[in-house]
């Protein structure tokens, strides 16, 4: 187990990260990140062409690379809460538990919701890129990581959702 004193931000841009995105009355893309040293930050992308998804084809699908995921990190941000360098890891732990998980079929939820899905960022050394571990999916669809890791993530990252959404009252979108 860490010790208080010995335990410093993680290396990477983001680490959790909840997103809303809606297509069904133009583009809608908000939420929040939680990046390497705690800071949960809100963010807004008004414009698709500015935010970089994770790969969906190819070799490298369920990837993305270190800069797209820095410029994600740098989109339209505002400081919401920072948690403890004892969650974070304790949680990015948990992450890379669940990175083994296996996601359930999708269901279909509802239409014109949009979706809100919660997925965290595990460093891959051989591909050189970050593997986006999918938490779970709600809105139009539904679709869940089974390993129980994920559940206690997806209830701690709900927790964290409190935070953001209080927030909003002060900072309109």
């Amino acid at each position: 187990m860490f010790s208080r004193l010995d335990l410093k931000p993680l290396p990477q841009p983001i680490v959790f990260q909840q997103s809303f995105v809606n297509n069904a009355w133009g583009y809608q893309n908000r939420g929040w990140f939680i990046d390497g040293g705690g800071v949960v930050k809100a963010f807004q992308v008004r414009e698709a062409a500015l935010w970089h998804p994770v790969e969906r084809t190819g070799p490298d699908s369920g990837f993305i690379a270190t800069d797209a995921l820095l410029a994600n990190s740098n989109v339209e941000t505002r400081v919401v809460y920072t948690i403890p360098l004892l969650e974070l890891h304790k949680y990015y732990k948990l992450l890379q538990k669940a990175a083994e998980g296996t996601i359930s079929e999708r269901v279909r939820g509802a239409y014109d919701a949009g979706l809100v899905q919660y997925s965290g960022f595990v460093w891959d050394d051989t591909k050189k890129l970050y593997k986006s571990v999918l938490l779970g999916i709600s809105g139009d669809w539904t679709q869940n990581n089974t390993h129980p890791a994920a559940g206690e993530i997806r209830d701690y990252l709900d927790a964290i959702n409190t935070f953001y959404a209080d927030s909003l009252q002060v900072w309109q979108l």
